[in-house]
């Protein structure tokens, strides 16, 4: 009785040796990996968003952290997984236990069990907290501010149309300021309508950040009867305006399929061609993606482990090579040409996406059998 009990503390005690040292390996490499992609993203980032101020720049700069995550932890789990085994095996551990008549399936459950930690927490991530990242940063990218600039640097021969006015300006200079600006406003009730020019508009956001305020200068208005004759006029050197967001832009559309949490792309698949608010395929790609992308994290353990014991090299630029080009490469561009196909020809989602997983899974399978035979 005492025998299976120490046999079996042994095997607790190395399986937490290996467990360590996974997760020593794992969190260096998160963590660089994580800073490398962040930095490029920021960068990324500043430059689709160049006309916001530091503060809403550092506002969103959190929200890049979980799209990032679901994509480096699978990485950087393979590349761990990779250099802990190789090393172990390297160093002639693996021969050492498999000597000892311990099994080496036993030496690669750590790696399985964090595998599976990781895609649940991948999961978590695609499902619910990327979702709402999405969402506010395309709400702090696309504020008031900057969604009216971006109007009005896309709008037509220098003239914007809202509410039954008429917006023209000459130019737009440097700071976003309008420059020769008219606005022509017609009342639906009486006809009468107002004609205001000024030099100079300064465009801001209010602190609630639900108006936008006409800072003018150099102010004319003309006030027109219904039969179009001049009524009255005035001139100011300064003068100020506020319109609602609901006034310039309308209705805040409707979230992205990228936004959408994974219960409502279930209610969208499950709708199929009766819901119109979204396209079909879209839908059924972010739904399958999402999934392949959670399971990544215990696949690709499954494979890095293996190849990890069988390589019998655990120095970082042999299991870099290993990991990105023996296996992410291939993992990852089954899944880029999954999705083109899914675009080009209308592949269905649930063919393009899966065999990544598929595939790597029964190479993992076979890696870790002729691991197990040594």
């Amino acid at each position: 009785m005492k025998k299976p009990r120490a046999h079996l503390r042994l095997l607790l005690t190395l399986e937490r040796t290996i467990l360590l040292e996974l997760l020593v390996n794992l969190a260096l490499i998160l963590c660089v990996m994580t800073g490398v992609f962040f930095i490029g993203s920021l960068i990324q980032f500043l430059g689709k968003a160049r006309e916001l101020g530091l503060g809403l720049v550092l506002s969103a700069m959190p929200h890049l952290l979980p799209g990032l995550a679901a994509w480096t932890i699978p990485s950087s789990l393979l590349l761990a997984t990779i250099m802990t085994y190789g090393r172990m095996s390297e160093d002639n551990e693996v021969t050492a236990i498999r000597a000892g008549g311990v099994p080496i399936y036993h030496v690669v459950v750590p790696a399985l069990l964090v595998g599976m930690l990781l895609s649940g927490t991948c999961l978590l991530l695609n499902t619910t907290v990327i979702p709402a990242s999405n969402q506010k940063r395309r709400a702090i990218v696309q504020d008031l501010l900057g969604r009216f600039r971006n109007a009005l640097e896309n709008a037509q021969e220098n003239t914007y149309v809202f509410q039954r006015r008429r917006l023209s300006w000459h130019s737009i200079d440097d700071d976003g300021a309008l420059i020769g600006l008219t606005l022509d406003h017609v009342r639906r009730e009486s006809r009468e309508s107002e004609l205001l020019t000024a030099e100079r508009a300064r465009i801001s956001s209010d602190a609630s950040g639900e108006h936008l305020v006409f800072d003018l200068e150099g102010v004319a208005i003309e006030q027109r009867d219904a039969s179009g004759n001049v009524a009255g006029s005035m001139r100011a050197a300064e003068k100020s305006l506020t319109f609602s967001v609901v006034d310039l832009l309308g209705r805040p559309g409707e979230p992205r399929p990228k936004e959408l949490k994974l219960w409502d792309l279930i209610y969208f698949v499950e709708r199929g061609p009766t819901q119109k608010r979204y396209s079909i395929r879209q839908i059924n790609e972010e739904f399958h993606e999402r999934l392949v992308l959670s399971l990544a994290p215990f696949v690709l353990a499954l494979v890095g482990a293996s190849l990890g014991v069988i390589s019998r090299k655990g120095t970082l630029v042999t299991s870099f090579l290993l990991a990105f080009v023996g296996v992410g490469v291939p993992y990852y561009g089954i899944i880029m040409v999954g999705r083109a196909l899914s675009v080009s020809v209308g592949l269905h989602a649930g063919i393009a996406f899966w065999p990544a997983n598929l595939i790597m899974g029964i190479v993992g399978l076979v890696l870790l059998r002729k691991a197990v035979r040594g």
